[in-house]
């Protein structure tokens, strides 16, 4: 049956889109195509080659409509979204059996389009190839995509924002800040652990956000002036204050003085360098005598900025990443047991495996990258987010669920009471203090906003571990689970053999990819689709983001939060990379206002933030919003 959505762009032409597999055609109304008047063809043609450091080697090495049918005109007055699509990702590798070919996944990108047009939405869709080599400068390539993104704001006043489609290279934040901070009875300073009464200074760079989308979205701030590529090294200072200093510091005018400390340097590589510490870098020998002063300088802040009561940096535009490939791993085909026996069967399903040797199954040596699943959950994925926008409002019992551990620090009437406070009368499930079977048993449910109340890291979620055992936990995720554990060694003909058996014995309460994938592939969420909060510490950072490019075969792999959206019915997901306790507040009320969707929580946040005197009296957390950002469609809107 042939769909027609409502057209918004006015004057624009109509035209038929091409069917992909068990895609229905759709009319298009968005901008692209061969008229030369659009400012586009202009923007494209300047930044192919764009060689931002002039080092000879292009950041962005080449730019390519992909609208299909194009149409005439972009009106000036529409709201305006541009898609950037990672050109790897349409390439079909010779000797691989695709599931999906790459004019499959073009389809539904350009499917996409139509119905971003249907919302009021004009396009482009930019079939985009950027550096990928083996220098580690991905922050230079982000800002060459800054230039880019900028270039269209500056030709579109109606320019709303960019999506990425695929891997693009992301930005990290290192930030120093002069802080007075309470002693732990962990940290040593001169030899000797600083006790929990005790404060003492500290000013330490640190990376605060391995992938932080204010440096696109904030197209007026000084990135450009602020990034390192480094290698760089940074002065450290952990010190304790001499006697004679009181407690009337840090202060402005008055030195510091100290006889018990540490300094240092620390290396970084490939980072935005928010230096907010105004202070006398010189190295101490028996006695740190420095100026310190108290305020911050806001390296990376426009003028209008800094004066806020909060100054932080604002988003002017959205940014959100669709990106498969750190979570699209499969076991490594080099891996063979006895008899060449892969761990996986004929039909991609794990099997027990016997190996005459001891084998490490971790995460680096097992797991490696997967182009045809990548292609696979990249098209069920936009193939989730068409039925979000255009299928039936289901009807559901609640409109979200909060999924809470451990009680003593999260609850899930917390997490409740926090979004009603921002939407009333919001009907929730609540799983609280919930352990890994638990933790399944919400995500069967049909909320459709999910809120992870949780701790976390880059590779998964901690819940409770007492659940009754293995039999319990692979029943919830409906057997087969894909991950191997050594079952028993035992000896054949005199010699050693080791047997790996699909297992989820050693899971303990970790929610991670190997439940993420099995609850995948058994179809537990089939024709479910959801937004994501998720809470937990670093749940955004790719993993040796410090240390290897994007393109790295070890960057990011088993990624939290991108494990969430692809495997688990996500279609959106705001998330932190950062270790700290703070919720994205007034997403909810952003998301659910009369013109919301995920882009505008998002940007309530930094709002919010920008006007907080709590946040700006902490100089640990005057920035915390930094640290969230958007994976999925920032155009997506709540259907509660």
């Amino acid at each position: 049956m042939r769909r027609f959505f409502p057209l918004f762009l006015a004057l624009a032409f109509l035209v038929a889109l091409p069917a992909a597999p068990g895609v229905s055609p759709a009319v298009q109304t968005r901008p692209g195509g061969s008229d030369q008047n659009d400012p586009t063809f202009g923007i494209l043609s300047e930044m192919k080659g764009f060689d931002r450091n002039g080092d000879g080697t292009p950041e962005i090495e080449d730019l390519i409509i992909r609208d299909s049918p194009p149409v005439k005109k972009l009106l000036a007055e529409s709201k305006f979204v541009l898609i950037l699509v990672e050109s790897r990702i349409l390439k079909d590798t010779p000797g691989l059996a695709y599931t999906h070919s790459g004019n499959d996944l073009l389809a539904r990108l350009q499917r996409l389009q139509n119905d971003l047009a249907a919302e009021g939405f004009g396009s482009h869709l930019v079939e985009t190839k950027v550096y990928a080599g083996s220098k580690h400068q991905d922050g230079v390539t982000v800002l060459a995509l800054r230039h880019l993104l900028r270039a269209f704001r500056d030709k579109y006043p109606k320019f709303q924002g960019v999506i990425f489609a695929g891997s693009f290279p992301e930005p990290m934040i290192v930030r120093r800040w002069v802080w007075r901070k309470m002693g732990d009875g962990v940290t040593v300073i001169g030899g000797t652990p600083i006790a929990k009464d005790a404060e003492f200074l500290r000013i330490v760079p640190e990376i605060v956000s391995e992938r932080s989308d204010i440096v696109l979205a904030d197209l007026t701030g000084h990135w450009n002036e602020i990034y390192q590529r480094g290698p760089k090294a940074l002065t450290s200072i952990e010190a304790v204050p001499s006697a004679e200093m009181g407690s009337d510091w840090p202060k402005e005018g008055k030195r510091f003085t100290s006889t018990r400390f540490n300094q240092k340097t620390l290396t970084f590589e490939d980072f935005f360098f928010i230096d907010d510490a105004d202070f006398e870098d010189v190295p101490a020998k028996a006695k740190l005598d420095i100026r310190v002063s108290p305020k911050m300088r806001h390296p990376e802040l426009t003028e209008p900025n800094k004066t806020a009561v909060n100054p932080v940096a604002r988003p002017e535009i959205f940014v959100s990443r669709i990106n498969a490939r750190h979570i699209a791993v499969n076991p490594s085909p080099t891996f063979r047991g006895v008899g060449g026996r892969s761990f996986l069967n004929e039909k991609g399903q794990p099997q027990t495996v016997q190996s005459a040797k001891e084998l490490d199954l971790g995460i680096s040596a097992f797991w490696v990258r997967d182009a045809v699943l990548e292609r696979r959950l990249l098209i069920d994925y936009f193939d989730r987010n068409h039925a979000f926008r255009t299928g039936e409002k289901p009807i559901r019992p609640y409109d979200a669920a909060v999924i809470a551990y451990p009680k003593e620090q999260f609850t899930a009437s917390n997490g409740a009471d926090w979004i009603r406070a921002q939407r009333p009368g919001t009907k929730i499930l609540m799983a609280n203090d919930a352990n890994l079977v638990d933790y399944v048993g919400a995500l069967k449910g049909h909320g459709a906003i999910y809120f992870l109340y949780a701790h976390s890291d880059p590779w998964g979620i901690s819940f409770g571990e007492e659940y009754g055992g293995r039999s319990k936990l692979e029943d919830a995720v409906g057997g087969k689970p894909w991950r191997w554990n050594l079952a028993r060694q035992q000896t054949q003909g005199g010699a050693p053999v080791y047997v790996y058996e699909p297992s989820l014995a050693n899971q303990g309460g970790k929610a991670d990819l190997y439940i993420h994938r099995t609850i995948y592939e058994n179809g537990l969420l089939s024709g479910r689709s959801r937004l994501y909060i998720h809470n937990g510490c670093n749940a955004n950072s790719p993993w040796n983001a410090e240390s290897v490019p994007y393109n790295d075969n070890i960057y990011g792999s088993f990624q939290d939060a991108e494990g969430v959206l692809f495997y688990l019915a996500g279609v959106s997901i705001i998330t932190r990379a950062k270790a700290f306790n703070d919720k994205p507040e007034g997403f909810i009320t952003g998301l659910t206002a009369a013109d919301g969707h995920v882009g505008r929580g998002w940007l309530t946040y930094f709002e919010i933030e920008y006007k907080n005197a709590t946040s700006a009296a902490n100089s640990a957390a005057c920035k915390q919003c930094y640290n969230w950002s958007l994976l999925g469609d920032w155009t997506i809107k709540p259907r509660i």
